[in-house]
């Protein structure tokens, strides 16, 4: 049986994981295409104005655009079921769970990442 989550808007800023790369996603035959969808939504940034960048995001803090725009290439990363803090996630506790349950999501759930696709 595999889960099925959904991203939430807030996340977990505190990454301490590597960078990603290929191993880091299921599906490792659609890394390229995960890479090209990066890279054009990078392309898009770099070429858009801040105002533009509030509307698109829905921001109206310039601020926190700023968290938007890095690049992703270098940043650290987390686990997608860590990364997550919406209301769905608060009621996981994946924190609280024993090894044998976090090896069970790890395994099992699928999440939606709106840039990468299931991850």
């Amino acid at each position: 049986m595999k889960i099925l989550f959904s991203p939430s808007e807030s996340k977990n800023e505190n990454c301490t994981d590597k960078p990603f790369d290929k191993d880091s996603f299921i599906f490792k035959e659609l890394f390229d295409y995960r890479m090209q969808a990066l890279n054009s939504f990078f392309d898009y940034i770099k070429n858009t104005s801040i105002e533009d960048l509030k509307e698109f995001f829905g921001i109206k803090d310039e601020k926190e655009i700023k968290k938007f725009i890095q690049n992703l290439h270098n940043q650290p990363t987390k686990k997608a079921v860590e990364l997550y803090n919406g209301v769905s996630y608060e009621y996981l506790d994946f924190n609280t769970l024993d090894k044998k349950a976090k090896d069970y999501i790890y395994k099992n759930t699928l999440i939606f990442s709106n840039l990468f696709g299931v991850v």
